[in-house]
């Protein structure tokens, strides 16, 4: 099993639950007829309402992308494929590599929701619909800082666990 196999694997996977999630999207429809049945017509939030629909189509499309076109994704992300042998006699820095994808992954799975909502606040300051930014910035930025951390562990994952096994190699003839 190669490490892209590997990846593919669970990026369908995830893809599955990115699917389950935006059926549980609908369940919030109730939120636009909400929206619409205002006596107002002005009163209507119509950025609300194109990011609400945004996120559902966009939620789908991750899914969907995820489940029926990882291997290609796969292949952007990953340069080097290393063939990754389970077997009996395994190799610590294979499976070394292998955890760190799943954290990355995890951490990315994880995280995604709170990145597209740092986003949207993001995107409603730009469009002065949010008045106090300060109260959820550090939270934002943990976000990002989490999600960078996430694609940084998947994409460079054979590097850092090399690093790993020279840093234990170094403490424990040291020691």
């Amino acid at each position: 099993m190669k490490k892209i196999d590997v990846i593919d694997l669970a990026l369908k996977i995830f893809g599955i639950h990115v699917i389950i999630v935006a059926l549980l999207y609908l369940k919030d429809l109730h939120y636009l007829k909400t929206l619409f049945s205002q006596n107002d017509p002005f009163s209507i939030d119509i950025l609300a309402i194109v990011f609400f629909i945004g996120g559902g189509v966009i939620t789908f499309l991750i899914g969907y992308f995820l489940i029926f076109k990882s291997k290609k994704i796969v292949q952007r992300i990953i340069k080097d494929d290393l063939d990754i042998n389970i077997s009996y006699d395994v190799n610590y820095q294979k499976i070394l590599d292998i955890a760190l994808i799943i954290i990355g992954l995890v951490v990315l799975i994880i995280r995604l929701p709170n990145f597209i909502t740092a986003i949207y606040r993001f995107v409603s300051y730009l469009f002065g619909n949010m008045r106090n930014t300060y109260e959820y910035l550090s939270y934002d930025i943990a976000s990002l800082i989490h999600y960078i951390l996430g694609y940084f562990l998947v994409t460079n994952s054979k590097a850092i666990s090399n690093w790993i096994i020279k840093i234990n190699k170094k403490n424990f003839n040291g020691a």
